[in-house]
């Protein structure tokens, strides 16, 4: 996974998966997120064990 930005024209990253699909079993937290005016936010990518 990468963050990276989904608009070349907008600073604002977003999380980007590489390779195919993604297995379920990989998935660890689900973090609720809110759009507003097309801005995704509430999210962060966790930098390691215990974020």
């Amino acid at each position: 996974m990468r963050e990276e930005p989904g608009d070349p024209d907008d600073r604002t990253h977003f999380p980007h998966v590489y390779g195919g699909d993604l297995p379920l079993d990989v998935i660890t937290k689900v973090i609720p997120v809110t759009v507003t005016d097309g801005v995704l936010g509430g999210w962060a990518l966790s930098r390691g064990p215990g974020d």
